[in-house]
C-alpha cells in the first residue's frame, strides 16, 4: 500500500461514523504536525487540494514544532490527531502515557543527514557537532541511526547535538554545526 493509500485509508476508518449515520456540518478536526517535511507532504497536499471538504471534513492542520510537544498537544486535547514520527508515540508510551498509533506512511526511514561542503566522509563527522530539532525527538533519533549505519559512536567520536528551534536557527549557526538532521 503507498504512503498516499495508507494516509487515505487511515482517514477514512476517522471519519467512517460519519458517513455512516450521516452530517449536516462538516466535522471539525485538527490535526498538528511536528514539520514541514517530504514525510508530512500527503497531509499538506491533501489539504491544499479539498480533498478533506470533498468528504465532509474541516481540517485544520497546526504546525507544533517538535514531536513531544506534539504529542502532549494530543494528550491535552488541544488537537484531535497528530501526524508524527514513531519515535515520539513510543518516547510517550515509555513514559506510561495512554498513546496509539494507528498507521504509518512508510516502512522505513527517509531521512537525509545534511553536511557542511567540508565533511565528504563518514570519519570527517568526528568532533562535529550536529543540529537537530530537539534532543531524544525523531531529528535526534535518526541522528542517531544514521551515526550507527556509518560506524560512528557519539561518545567514542566526540560528536556532539545542539538542539536549534527553528530552521532558520540552523542556518544561522551553520559555521558552528557540521551537520543536521
Amino acid at each position: 500500500m503507498s504512503p498516499f493509500q495508507c494516509f487515505f485509508f487511515s482517514l477514512f476508518i476517522l471519519i467512517l461514523p460519519v458517513l455512516v449515520f450521516g452530517a449536516a456540518a462538516p466535522v471539525r478536526v485538527r490535526i498538528g504536525t511536528a514539520s514541514f517535511s517530504s514525510s508530512t507532504l500527503s497531509l499538506w497536499i491533501a489539504q491544499e487540494q479539498g480533498i478533506f471538504t470533498k468528504h465532509g471534513i474541516e481540517a485544520q492542520t497546526i504546525l507544533i514544532r517538535g514531536g513531544p510537544t506534539l504529542v502532549a498537544s494530543l494528550m491535552a486535547g488541544d488537537i484531535d490527531g497528530a501526524f508524527t514520527s514513531g519515535v515520539s508515540v513510543l518516547g510517550a508510551a515509555a513514559q506510561s502515557i495512554d498513546v496509539k498509533m494507528l498507521t504509518s506512511i512508510s516502512s522505513r526511514v527517509s531521512w537525509k543527514l545534511m553536511a557542511s561542503p567540508q565533511i565528504r566522509k563518514a570519519p570527517d563527522l568526528r568532533g562535529k557537532r550536529f543540529g537537530v530539532q530537539s534532543i531524544v525527538g525523531s531529528t535526534w533519533m535518526y541522528s542517531i541511526l544514521a551515526l550507527e549505519q556509518l560506524g560512528l559512536e557519539p561518545k567514542r567520536d566526540n560528536i556532539t547535538f545542539s538542539q536549534l528551534a527553528t530552521p532558520s536557527l540552523w542556518l544561522m549557526h551553520w559555521r558552528r554545526v557540521g551537520s543536521t538532521r
